[in-house]
Protein backbone atom coordinates (compact mmCIF):
# COMPACT_ATOMS: atom_id res chain seq x y z
CA UNK A 1 0.00 0.00 0.00
CA UNK A 2 0.95 3.19 -0.63
CA UNK A 3 1.03 6.31 1.48
CA UNK A 4 0.18 9.83 -0.11
CA UNK A 5 0.43 12.73 1.54
CA UNK A 6 -1.76 15.91 0.77
CA UNK A 7 -1.50 19.76 1.03
CA UNK A 8 -5.38 19.87 1.39
CA UNK A 9 -7.38 22.84 1.22
CA UNK A 10 -9.06 24.21 4.47
CA UNK A 11 -11.73 22.43 6.24
CA UNK A 12 -13.92 25.08 5.90
CA UNK A 13 -14.12 27.86 3.30
CA UNK A 14 -14.47 31.56 4.75
CA UNK A 15 -18.36 31.47 3.37
CA UNK A 16 -18.74 28.16 5.65
CA UNK A 17 -17.20 29.94 8.80
CA UNK A 18 -19.74 32.69 8.54
CA UNK A 19 -22.39 30.48 8.17
CA UNK A 20 -21.35 28.05 11.24
CA UNK A 21 -20.36 31.24 13.35
CA UNK A 22 -22.39 33.71 12.17
CA UNK A 23 -19.67 36.35 12.19
CA UNK A 24 -18.23 38.90 9.62
CA UNK A 25 -15.26 37.19 8.38
CA UNK A 26 -14.29 40.80 6.53
CA UNK A 27 -14.92 42.55 9.32
CA UNK A 28 -13.13 39.96 11.46
CA UNK A 29 -10.34 39.83 8.71
CA UNK A 30 -10.57 36.32 7.98
CA UNK A 31 -8.79 34.87 5.14
CA UNK A 32 -8.35 31.13 3.48
CA UNK A 33 -4.51 30.65 4.21
CA UNK A 34 -5.46 31.95 8.31
CA UNK A 35 -8.57 29.23 8.16
CA UNK A 36 -5.76 26.97 6.93
CA UNK A 37 -4.19 27.42 10.02
CA UNK A 38 -6.66 26.88 11.68
CA UNK A 39 -7.16 23.88 10.08
CA UNK A 40 -3.74 22.62 10.80
CA UNK A 41 -4.59 23.26 14.97
CA UNK A 42 -7.34 20.93 14.30
CA UNK A 43 -5.01 18.30 12.17
CA UNK A 44 -2.80 18.29 14.67
CA UNK A 45 -5.20 17.60 17.40
CA UNK A 46 -6.98 14.87 15.88
CA UNK A 47 -6.10 10.95 16.94
CA UNK A 48 -7.98 9.38 14.47
CA UNK A 49 -8.10 7.93 10.87
CA UNK A 50 -10.51 8.75 8.28
CA UNK A 51 -11.08 8.60 4.54
CA UNK A 52 -10.15 11.12 2.57
CA UNK A 53 -10.67 12.02 -1.57
CA UNK A 54 -7.94 12.89 -4.26
CA UNK A 55 -8.11 15.90 -2.09
CA UNK A 56 -7.18 15.38 1.26
CA UNK A 57 -10.75 16.16 2.35
CA UNK A 58 -13.17 13.38 4.27
CA UNK A 59 -14.87 11.43 1.94
CA UNK A 60 -17.66 11.07 4.39
CA UNK A 61 -20.13 14.04 4.93
CA UNK A 62 -20.78 13.56 8.71
CA UNK A 63 -16.98 13.29 9.31
CA UNK A 64 -16.00 16.57 7.36
CA UNK A 65 -18.91 18.52 8.82
CA UNK A 66 -17.23 17.75 11.97
CA UNK A 67 -13.70 19.01 11.27
CA UNK A 68 -15.38 21.85 9.20
CA UNK A 69 -17.15 22.95 12.47
CA UNK A 70 -14.04 22.47 14.77
CA UNK A 71 -12.44 24.41 12.13
CA UNK A 72 -14.81 27.44 12.33
CA UNK A 73 -14.48 27.58 15.87
CA UNK A 74 -11.08 27.49 16.07
CA UNK A 75 -10.79 30.09 13.53
CA UNK A 76 -13.23 32.07 15.67
CA UNK A 77 -11.13 31.57 18.98
CA UNK A 78 -8.02 32.93 16.66
CA UNK A 79 -10.13 36.20 16.02
CA UNK A 80 -11.34 36.59 19.68
CA UNK A 81 -7.55 36.35 21.06
CA UNK A 82 -6.34 38.34 18.20
CA UNK A 83 -4.19 35.69 17.48
CA UNK A 84 -3.49 35.60 13.76
CA UNK A 85 -0.78 32.55 13.97
CA UNK A 86 -0.36 30.52 16.79
CA UNK A 87 3.34 29.47 16.15
CA UNK A 88 4.15 32.82 16.92
CA UNK A 89 1.84 33.08 20.18
CA UNK A 90 3.22 35.05 23.06
CA UNK A 91 0.50 35.97 24.76
CA UNK A 92 1.70 36.49 28.14
CA UNK A 93 -0.26 37.34 31.55
CA UNK A 94 -0.07 36.15 35.37
CA UNK A 95 -2.99 35.66 37.51
CA UNK A 96 -2.65 36.16 41.31
CA UNK A 97 -4.49 34.53 43.85
CA UNK A 98 -2.57 35.92 47.33
CA UNK A 99 0.24 35.20 47.01
CA UNK A 100 0.31 32.45 44.49
CA UNK A 101 1.52 34.06 40.67
CA UNK A 102 0.63 31.58 37.56
CA UNK A 103 2.04 32.33 34.03
CA UNK A 104 -1.00 32.00 31.82
CA UNK A 105 -1.00 30.95 28.08
CA UNK A 106 -4.48 30.63 26.32
CA UNK A 107 -5.18 26.56 24.62
CA UNK A 108 -4.30 26.60 21.41
CA UNK A 109 -7.14 24.31 20.58
CA UNK A 110 -10.56 25.93 20.90
CA UNK A 111 -12.81 25.57 23.83
CA UNK A 112 -15.58 25.16 21.59
CA UNK A 113 -13.78 22.87 18.85
CA UNK A 114 -12.42 20.40 21.74
CA UNK A 115 -15.57 19.48 22.65
CA UNK A 116 -16.84 19.00 19.20
CA UNK A 117 -14.23 16.75 18.72
CA UNK A 118 -14.18 15.32 21.57
CA UNK A 119 -17.93 14.46 21.73
CA UNK A 120 -17.56 12.97 18.09
CA UNK A 121 -14.49 10.59 18.52
CA UNK A 122 -12.02 12.66 17.31
CA UNK A 123 -10.21 13.82 20.15
CA UNK A 124 -9.60 12.09 23.35
CA UNK A 125 -7.64 12.74 26.78
CA UNK A 126 -5.72 8.91 27.12
CA UNK A 127 -4.48 6.62 24.55
CA UNK A 128 -6.96 4.85 22.73
CA UNK A 129 -6.22 2.94 18.81
CA UNK A 130 -8.80 3.82 16.48
CA UNK A 131 -9.76 2.14 13.29
CA UNK A 132 -12.30 3.05 10.84
CA UNK A 133 -13.00 0.65 7.91
CA UNK A 134 -15.97 1.40 6.35
CA UNK A 135 -15.91 5.23 5.99
CA UNK A 136 -17.89 5.68 8.97
CA UNK A 137 -17.52 7.91 12.00
CA UNK A 138 -14.38 7.02 14.44
CA UNK A 139 -14.79 4.32 16.63
CA UNK A 140 -12.68 3.55 19.75
CA UNK A 141 -11.27 0.39 21.08
CA UNK A 142 -9.69 1.82 24.34
CA UNK A 143 -6.94 -0.52 26.28
CA UNK A 144 -9.83 -2.67 28.54
CA UNK A 145 -11.18 -4.38 25.01
CA UNK A 146 -9.98 -7.63 23.28
CA UNK A 147 -9.94 -6.65 19.25
CA UNK A 148 -8.42 -8.95 16.63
Amino acid sequence: MVNKVFLRPSYCTVDEYETITGANASQESVTLSKLQLASDIIDFHINVAFQIDSTGNPTNQDVHDVLKSATAYQMEYMVELGVDDFDKLELKGQVKLGSLEIEKYPEHLAPRAKRLMVNHGFFAYRAAVFYNYDDSLPKAITDDQVHE
